[in-house]
């Protein structure tokens, strides 16, 4: 499954509703497609893998 999150790069509006710079943002990879191509919005970084434990 791929990752859904998107961070804001440019305020605006997308999808009907004003984001602001840096909030996330949940869509669908078609309705990111068009986002991503024109700059205003970045994917969202990975978690960080956690350490393993020492014995």
């Amino acid at each position: 499954m791929q990752d859904t999150s998107y961070t804001v790069k440019i305020e605006g509006f997308i999808l009907g509703k004003f984001r602001k710079k840096g909030t996330t943002i949940d869509l669908l990879p078609s309705q990111a497609t068009t986002f991503l191509r024109e700059g205003r919005i970045v994917p969202k970084a990975a978690p960080k893998p956690q350490a393993k434990a020492k014995d």
